[in-house]
């Protein structure tokens, strides 16, 4: 069994503790013990997930490239509770990466999301939301967008709260405010910590159509030394071509005023089309033209991108989903350019009610100004995860 391969594979390499062998083991049995536990109105289901990795890039460079293989375990728990007037959800997970001949890149990983909605009353209610990653390298492609190569490690926590109000039947106010601290594990990457508060106004001037207004108002402070301030003026409208599909067009002005002083008056644009196709496949296509801090330098990035993705049902234990990335963008201050390129492909496959088998690909190709920031990747991986 290819489960039992990789066990004994990974078993020479003395990579495994007893507690970690309890772990192989649980993905070897059967999957018929699965159920979600309730508590209350808390429904817990725990997964634990065993990858192997191949990358041909694990350094991010275009010099000094290292490839190899690695193992990934995974574990944790998705829990969700419904009440009649609030609901919420809460993950967490922890994760080990061990390289099979690059052991000083092994790394750990934490990822922690909680989100909690009530309803106050027939007109009022808010939102909470609260994502805290440490991560060994970017989680998406927007996120290695214009950001350092090479591979480092980050702390980021990333926190929202927004409050929806209904004034008639067809005005619905929103005010919002949100909060982000980054720290990174490499000394010349500059931390950071952001707040902003917004308000925004939402009309619909009938079914299918929703005016859209909001100001905006960010301050976001670096560790290091030095601050940018950013304000944002947009409008736009939100079009529901079917019952399944929107079409969203926002633009407006972007006020910044960097950390080297000076003002910026530049305009944001943002166009979306979403479309829940059938109950089988979801898809959303959204280019982004803006201005915006870094949480990484103290530069501002004049960015525009176009990311599009799709999530097919493709039989009745089959699914899979691609998404792909362009961006173009050229930093302020120090004129450095980027390009970065990504396509993510993956598949999963319903061995079993509560037994998953994963695969996937992904290709990321970054062009930069500064040759040094240039580098191509590819990875694979494939993997089992068991819900117990």
């Amino acid at each position: 069994m290819l489960v039992n391969k990789i066990m004994r594979k990974i078993i020479n390499k003395h990579w495994l503790t007893p507690a970690v062998l309890a772990v192989f083991f649980s993905l070897s049995l059967s999957a018929t013990a699965f159920a979600q536990h309730t508590f209350g109105e808390i429904e817990v289901t725990p997964s634990v997930s065993v990858i192997e990795s191949y990358d041909d890039n694990i350094s991010m460079t275009n010099t000094n490239e290292k490839s190899g293989c690695s193992t990934i375990l995974r574990g944790g728990f998705d829990a969700k509770y419904e009440g009649k007037l609030d609901n919420g959800g809460l993950s967490a997970y922890l994760q080990r990466q061990m390289f099979s001949s690059n052991s000083n890149f092994d790394n750990n990983e934490v990822d922690i999301t909680g989100r909690y909605s009530r309803e106050l009353s027939k007109y009022d209610r808010y939102t909470l939301e609260d994502a805290f990653v440490h991560a060994a390298e970017p989680t998406s492609f927007s996120d290695a967008f214009g950001n350092a190569s090479g591979r480092y490690s980050y702390d980021r926590n990333r926190f929202n709260f927004s409050y929806f109000k209904d004034i008639t039947k067809q005005l619905t106010t929103i005010y919002r405010y949100g909060n982000e601290w980054t720290d990174y594990s490499r000394s010349n990457l500059n931390g950071s910590f952001y707040n902003s508060i917004g308000a925004g106004l939402e009309y619909a001037f009938d079914s299918a159509t929703i005016g859209l207004l909001d100001y905006g108002l960010g301050y976001r402070d670096y560790e290091q030394g030095g601050n940018v301030v950013s304000n944002s003026l947009t409008g736009g409208l939100r079009r529901y071509l079917t019952s399944q599909m929107y079409l969203q067009g926002v633009t407006g002005l972007d006020f910044i005023k960097p950390v080297n002083g000076g003002n910026l008056t530049e305009p944001v644009f943002t166009l979306s089309l979403v479309d829940d196709v059938d109950d089988a496949t979801q898809t959303n296509l959204t280019y982004t033209k803006e201005f915006v801090t870094s949480s990484s330098n103290s530069d501002v990035f004049d960015r525009w991108q176009f990311s599009a993705g799709i999530t097919r049902q493709m039989m009745e234990r089959l699914s899979g989903r691609l998404n792909a990335f362009y961006g173009e963008g050229k930093y302020d201050n120090s004129g450095r350019e980027d390009k970065l390129t990504g396509v993510r492909l993956g598949f999963v496959y319903d061995l079993s009610r509560s037994t998953q088998g994963t695969l996937s690909y992904s290709y990321t190709k970054v062009d930069s100004t500064l040759i040094s920031e240039s580098y191509t990747r590819n990875s694979v991986s494939a993997g089992i995860r068991v819900k117990f």
